[in-house]
């Protein structure tokens, strides 16, 4: 019992030694806590090993910034992102320096943001320590520490460069495209669900108006004489669903002040910002028409 372990324990120099019946009690009982302590040191030590190892083998860039923005971690995959051999190279440096300048304002704001308990996002360049440029896509949350205050940023990044450089591209396409489009000699129009949405300079012209936008949100058909709407109407219709070569056909379209203007029209399917839409390619015949009806007198 408890009162024998104590009756066999003697005062020796300030400290008290249990007798051989109190030993015989004791000795096992911190030998079972000391297998216990080291289990569960054990099983902190394999999960500790488990995590680091899904976060370095990560793909995305997994870093943890101090409050001053400086690296506290950074798994490989970060590494090699910002063009770093090891974590020695930026470990306790400004990750800011590596953002290009026009984006470090939003990057300091996104910090602050996170630093006073927020999540964020934020689309970045980064030019790295070889002057390798890319972009980062950032997600950033707060970490804690058991006070509740926030002591560093966790932030998972991953490399948009390619889906960035196709935009840019892409952008250009289209910027060019529409030089293009505003040179050509005929009228061309997009509709999507039958409004207008984009109209070049000689489709502004030939339906009488100032300016694209006082086409733009009008229904296409309004500008087709009531006699060619069914035939038109039809034909724009079903060239939505076909894309093989267009065909032409002839009709009247109608100006703003009503007047009536003999065309020529193709209709393709066309992707406009992304939307499935209608592009109509217009051509006065207005002169043609008026030569073969003095022929046919």
């Amino acid at each position: 019992s408890a009162d024998h372990v104590v009756s066999e324990a003697t005062h020796f120099g300030g400290i008290w030694v249990l007798g051989l019946a109190g030993a015989t009690l004791v000795v096992p009982f911190v030998r079972r806590l000391v297998k216990e302590r080291e289990k569960a040191e054990e099983t902190l030590r394999r999960n500790w090993e488990f995590t680091q190892s899904i976060i370095e083998n990560e793909p995305e860039c997994v870093k943890i910034l101090g409050a001053g923005g400086a690296v506290k971690f950074m798994n490989r995959a970060g590494l090699a992102m910002i063009g770093a051999e090891s974590l020695d190279e930026v470990l306790g440096q400004p990750f800011h320096r590596l953002v290009v300048p026009e984006h470090r304002e939003a990057f300091a704001r996104l910090n602050e943001r996170v630093f006073a308990g927020e999540h964020g996002s934020l689309e970045f360049e980064i030019a790295g320590l070889k002057g390798t440029r890319r972009w980062l896509e950032t997600h950033a949350v707060p970490m804690k520490d058991k006070a509740g205050n926030v002591e560093s940023l966790l932030g998972i990044s991953r490399d948009v460069t390619k889906r960035r450089r196709a935009e840019q591209a892409l952008s250009a396409s289209e910027e060019q495209y529409r030089n293009l489009v505003d040179r050509s000699p005929d009228a061309i129009y997009v509709h999507v669900d039958g409004r207008i949405v984009f109209s070049n300079a000689m489709g502004v012209r030939l339906l009488g108006a100032q300016r694209p936008e006082d086409l733009y949100g009008r229904q296409f058909m309004e500008f087709v004489h009531p006699a060619y709407r069914n035939v038109i109407g039809e034909y724009s219709r079903s060239r939505e669903s076909d894309r093989a070569q267009a065909s032409l056909r002839e009709g009247v379209l109608l100006r703003i002040d009503g007047s009536g203007v003999d065309v020529e029209v193709t209709a393709m399917p066309f992707l406009f910002s992304g939307t499935d839409a209608v592009q109509v390619v217009a051509r006065d015949i207005s002169k043609r028409k008026e030569i073969e009806r003095m022929l046919r007198k």
